[in-house]
């Protein structure tokens, strides 16, 4: 209908023409109404712009008035106000924005654990809602004359044109909030509490207006108050609280984490929600908050709900347990319980308790003793030169202090020798992380060769560790197997085999208890708890990469202790006496006894002295000494008290430990290479429930031992070279050869003969000229040359060696020696350059020994080498006389290497003179060298009597009646068959043989053997005389 028509049925006019004419009346007058409300409202506008011009006026007349500080303090301010326009119409733009500060501050303090500021009880300890040392600096700060200069100062000049109530209601808000401020400053300084108060502080000034003076306190400002409150000081004292709560009913110890989990419950997240502006993102936002809460609560309430609907029908149930929320719910379990893991392992165990906070923060830790950049100090050695191994010990503690013993040995032949010189030589002290580099040196003391050098540390240590159990009753436990339901995954459980945690180191703590505990009040069989103590030989870190390896063993155990939680307890370790253990009446599979709060602090005093002794004069040492001992008391209150969610917090836990001293066990209890188990029956109390269906439970274990540490290292060391001193290169070459042959030849060789026979030495101490008894000798060879005295012509040479020597001079000179030798080896070519007769070998190298072809094809100059230390081949001869060569060289290989070069000593020589010639001629290690032929008899002489025709020989007998002796003859060199062993007999001390079986004319010789029991020729001298033809 339009208007026309309006004003013909309002005046009920006829004509079209009236009706127009009224009608632009009535549209005149509206206009006419507009502009005036557009005029009004527009003086209204004018005037509020001109108190707000009046009101800036006197603001800037009341600023220059102020004194030139005052200016200076206000002025930031109004810098700040003209700021906080700009930001604030930013923010509210793009308000949801404002969610970002508070969640990155939420992601900070999940990873530096900061769970607010603990206000001591008045005992000190525990964290409270309230403290009266807050109340006391709160009093402190108002009569503080700086307080109220800062107060007043602020307050007149922020606080001008208000009420007074306005006034009283700042002024108690300032106070408030600047004791708040400087609680936080002083109780808990850290970076974090300073993030906190620069983001409360944003909050402050861009959401509430703070530094406006014509906001007054309202109520988002209270708010804010009690907000940085719970975020400051709150949290510690309901996680608290919290505890007791959980101890106490374990159906609501979920529900209670959320409001005491600053995580969980981010206040700051809410408050600066309410300034978000409406729209979808807030919408979304709230939605899914509230959807975040309901599932979580969900999570933790199903197990309880379900115990509560044991009642209905199994169909109900199952479409209870088959809803899609359980499906819900337990996605948001999971991802609780994951935060929670994390939370832990962030806080570095805050919110697992004191204990178990300790072993978690400490099972990647690299503790214990290891060692680091363990090599030689050169890349290889001589065998005239010390060897020397450096090395650093890296020491981590984990609560006592570790007493480090540092030692060194070489290891060969399956026996270990200590070195001579190492450093530290005494036991050190170790408190918390140091490094100690060590040094241990061999003087000249390694064989040429690959040798193995093992650093040994051994040291105190000790390793804590828990493992998870849960307890339920038994007969709800049979009711719901009999229904096929598993009790872990009834009760929303998702650690159903729990592992044990323990603190790394040397040693591995394993715990093996039953993951589900039924609870009774008798038992037929008892539950068990193993205790197993594993050498582990390696490290980790969390991401499986090797930290350090090693050798090593548990040397002994010290103590191991098992701790119960309250009412579990080990029955009847009364019955762990000798007589009753063989009986199997004792609960463990070694005696145990009980253990408490006092006998922990005697074990932390027993540690002390020994710790004071190894500081020696050092009196910051001792001061050290005595602190850890005062933390390790501590530690055994720590150790016995029963945290939050772990039981009634009034009890404390039930320890037992391993009886050490046991003489008839003790010995089980070292040396241990791999690992060591121990077994206990233990008895859960029905009280152990806390009157709830399912109760988690941890046990304990803390062992202390001593640990021996080794690592190894392979240095190699080579034969150090060898030079001939001047005055035997200079007597070599004076040594005329045999004609026909090289002078270069001939001198090369007898420096090879030196070589092998001495190692080119004559004096014991290296020199060339020394005393009698300082010379070298083998047996009955002597010097440089090794000069055999005992037979002619060397027995001649030990008075008088004219006219090959200067006169005056003998065998034991060094350069009569050489020429002697010299001589020796020309006759030797001259008598063998054409090879031994076959006379010679049957008497020093039968047929039918294995070298006797190797000796029949020496000719030239092999022979006359080998005849220089003799035809021998008798492995049983040689073994006798090389056997008393090494009576006096500790060197378990000597008799078979004597014996070997013996038998292979043409070789030897001849590699020598090779090595001598391409100039890589080494010292080598003294082996001795037995003379090839066999010793003779003792004073053996031979005689012709015509009267009687007969032949006498005589000799000194042995001393060992087992000795026997076999005569041999030959006629013209042959052997002579027709000669029959004659009957020996002693007179006058020798014994004596006569063979009247001779025709005159001819020429015999005798080969006289002495062999011991088992065979072997121990002696032999030939005897050869001429019978002359008498006439008649």
């Amino acid at each position: 209908m339009g208007i026309i028509d309006r004003i013909r049925g309002r005046k009920r006019v006829d004509d079209i023409d009236e009706a127009r004419r009224l009608a632009d009346i009535d549209n005149e007058a509206r206009e006419r109404a507009a502009r005036q409300r557009a005029r009004i409202a527009q003086e209204e506008r004018e005037r509020a712009i001109q108190e707000e011009a009046d009101r800036l006026l006197r603001t800037e007349q009341r600023d220059k008035g102020s004194s030139t500080f005052g200016a200076k303090i206000l002025a930031p301010v109004r810098v700040v106000r003209a700021a906080h326009q700009t930001i604030h119409t930013y923010t509210s733009k793009y308000s949801p924005l404002l969610l970002l500060l508070p969640i990155a501050l939420n992601v900070l303090d999940f990873f530096t654990g900061f769970n607010g500021i603990c206000l001591k009880g008045p005992t000190g300890t525990g964290c409270q809602f309230f403290s009266w040392d807050f109340l006391n600096f709160y009093i402190q700060l108002v009569m503080s004359g700086v307080y109220w200069v800062v107060v007043v100062f602020v307050l007149i000049f922020m606080t001008r044109d208000i009420s007074w109530r306005e006034f009283v209601t700042r002024y108690v808000y300032y106070t408030v909030l600047a004791g708040l401020i400087f609680a936080a400053v002083i109780y808990g300084l850290s970076a974090t509490v300073m993030i906190h108060i620069v983001f409360a502080t944003f909050v402050y000034i861009y959401l509430l207006k703070g530094f406006s003076s014509e906001e007054g306190i309202t109520s988002p400002h209270w708010w804010f108050l009690f907000i940085f409150f719970i975020d400051m000081f709150s949290f510690p004292a309901l996680y608290q609280l919290s505890g007791l709560v959980r101890s106490q009913s374990s159906d609501t110890a979920q529900l209670i984490s959320i409001v005491t989990n600053r995580l969980l419950l981010p206040v700051w997240f809410f408050y600066t929600l309410k300034f978000v502006k409406e729209g979808f993102a807030k919408s979304v936002i709230v939605f899914a908050v509230i959807a975040f809460y309901i599932g979580y609560i969900g999570g933790y309430m199903y197990p309880y709900v379900k115990t509560q609907l044991a009642e209905l029908p199994q169909e109900q149930k199952d479409q209870f347990i088959k809803a899609p929320l359980k499906a819900l719910s337990n996605y948001w379990l999971g991802i609780a319980e994951a935060a929670e893991r994390s939370l832990d392992t962030a806080t570095g165990g805050l919110y697992s308790g004191l204990y178990r906070g300790n072993v978690e923060k400490n099972k990647y830790e690299s503790l214990g003793v290891y060692f680091t950049n363990v090599r030689a100090s050169e890349p290889r050695f001589y065998t005239d030169e010390p060897v020397t191994v450096w090395g650093t010990i890296r020491s981590k503690t984990y609560q006592d202090h570790v007493i480090v013993n540092f030692k060194c040995f070489k290891s060969g032949n399956d026996k270990r020798t200590l070195a001579k010189k190492f450093e530290p030589k005494n036991p050190f002290p170790v408190f918390q992380l140091e490094e100690n580099d060590v040094e241990c040196t061999f003087d000249k003391e390694l064989d040429a060769g690959i040798n193995t050098i093992i650093l040994s540390a051994e040291y105190n240590f000790n390793t804590n560790a828990y493992q998870k159990a849960y307890f339920i009753d038994r007969d709800r436990a049979r009711a719901m197997v009999r229904e096929n339901l598993d009790p872990l995954v009834e009760f929303g459980i998702k650690d159903r085999g729990p592992k044990p945690v323990f603190t790394n180191g040397p040693v591995e703590i394993g715990i093996n208890v039953p993951p589900l505990v039924s609870v009774s009040r008798d038992y037929i069989v008892r539950p068990t708890i193993s205790v197993s103590l594993s050498n582990r030989k390696e490290i980790q870190d969390k991401d499986k990469r090797l930290i350090s390896k090693w050798e090593g063993k548990i040397k002994n155990i010290v103590e191991l202790v098992i701790l119960t939680p309250p009412n579990v307890i080990i029955p009847n370790l009364q019955d762990c006496t000798k007589e009753n253990f063989e009986k199997g009446k004792c609960p463990c599979n070694r005696p145990f006894k009980d253990y408490t709060v006092k006998d922990c602090i005697t074990t932390c005093d027993t540690q002390l002295e020994p710790c004071k002794t190894v500081c020696q004069k050092d009196e910051g040492c001792k001061n050290e000494c005595a602190r850890t001992n005062e933390r390790c008391k501590e530690d055994c209150n720590n150790l016995f008290k029963v945290e939050p969610g772990e039981g009634p917090q009034k009890e404390v836990y039930n320890g037992y430990a391993l009886d050490v001293d046991r003489l008839v066990y003790k010995d089980e209890y070292k040396d241990i290479d791999r690992f060591k188990t121990f077994v206990c029956r233990f008895e859960p109390l029905p009280e152990a429930l806390d009157n709830t269906p399912i109760t988690t439970r941890y046990f304990r274990v803390r062992a202390r031992y001593n640990y021996l540490l080794e690592n190894s290292v392979k240095v190699t060391v080579e034969q150090a070279p060898f030079t001939l001193s001047p005055s035997t290169e200079s007597t070599i070459g004076k040594c005329s050869p045999p004609d026909g042959v090289d002078p270069t030849f001939f001198s090369t060789l007898v420096k090879a003969i030196a070589y092998v026979e001495s190692s080119a030495r004559h004096c014991k101490t290296g020199a060339t000229s020394c005393p009698k008894n300082e010379v070298i000798a083998s047996d009955s060879s002597v010097g440089i040359m090794q000069i055999n005295i005992r037979d002619s012509p060397g027995s001649k040479w030990v008075t008088d060696a004219s006219p090959y020597c200067e006169k005056g001079k003998n065998v034991y000179d060094h350069d009569c020696n050489i020429m002697l030798g010299c001589k020796v080896l020309k006759d030797k070519y001259e008598q063998f350059k054409g090879g031994a007769s076959a006379s010679v070998l049957n008497k020093y190298c039968p047929e039918g020994e294995y070298y006797r072809p190797v000796y029949e094809s020496y000719k030239g100059w092999d022979a006359a080498i080998k005849a220089y230390n003799g035809w021998g081949c008798r492995r049983k001869v040689l073994e006798k006389s090389c056997t008393n060569l090494c009576k006096t060289i500790k060197k378990p290989t000597c008799v078979e290497d004597c014996i070997q070069r013996t038998l292979d000593y043409v070789q030897h020589v001849k590699q020598t003179m090779d090595d001598i010639k391409s100039g890589i001629i080494k010292t080598k290690e003294f082996i001795p060298i037995t003379r090839a032929g066999i010793q003779p008899l003792e004073n053996p002489t031979i005689a012709y009597e015509p009267k009687e025709n007969k032949v006498t020989i005589r000799w000194a007998p042995y001393q060992d009646p087992e000795i026997m002796y076999f005569v041999t003859r030959y006629k013209q060199g042959d052997f002579d068959r027709t000669f029959e062993n004659k009957e020996m007999a002693i007179k006058e001390g020798k014994v004596q043989l006569e063979d009247k079986s001779i025709q005159q004319g001819e020429e015999y010789s005798y080969d006289v053997i002495a062999v011991d029991n088992q065979n072997n020729v121990y002696a032999s001298t030939e005897f050869t005389i001429l019978i002359p033809q008498v006439k008649t």
